[in-house]
């Protein structure tokens, strides 16, 4: 029944949608616009599978273990890449700031990958929680940020840097 798995459709379209941003990223792609729009595209089908599944009655853990997989999927290799081409900043506190605070996020997602491998392994509910939603939510904001000023070809100046710090802080937080 096609209906049972429309849910797990649209995540799966994030999934795909993220590693072609991955990709892109990864491979130095020009146009960041394009990444911005897939980026978008990606939070949107994150906004829509779990309001569907419910309104349809298809909750299932699957689902929500599929969910988390595809969050994790998009977003740390992201945040891989910013570190590693963390390049564009300049140095001083914010900049090493943010620095440590990719690092302390990319830990963060490696520890919550494996206990979710953990978790799902031994059967237990894995889906994302409030402040995990919360979360992924700043994540997207802080990406989004720097594809729009990137694609408008802007430098990250001292009130962007200060900004994005802010984010990713506030990310970290919510993790706590």
């Amino acid at each position: 029944n096609m209906k049972k798995h429309s849910a797990n459709a649209i995540t799966l379209l994030r999934m795909i949608v993220s590693f072609w941003v991955v990709f892109w990223v990864w491979n130095d792609y020009k146009n960041h616009g394009t990444i911005l729009a897939l980026v978008l595209l990606a939070a949107l089908t994150d906004l829509a599978d779990g309001p569907w599944a419910r309104a349809q009655g298809i909750v299932s853990p699957f689902g929500k273990s599929l969910d988390r997989l595809a969050d994790k999927v998009l977003v740390f290799p992201i945040f891989a890449y910013f570190l590693f081409s963390a390049y564009w900043l300049k140095t001083g506190l914010v900049a090493s700031l943010i620095k440590g605070e990719l690092f302390l996020i990319l830990l963060l997602e490696i520890g919550l990958i494996g206990s979710w491998c953990y978790g799902w392994a031994l059967g237990l509910d894995v889906g994302s929680h409030r402040a995990g939603k919360i979360k992924q939510v700043l994540y997207i904001i802080a990406i989004s940020f720097w594809f729009l000023f990137r694609a408008l070809s802007y430098e990250l100046g001292s009130i962007a840097e200060i900004s994005w710090a802010l984010l990713l802080g506030s990310s970290l937080y919510c993790a706590y």
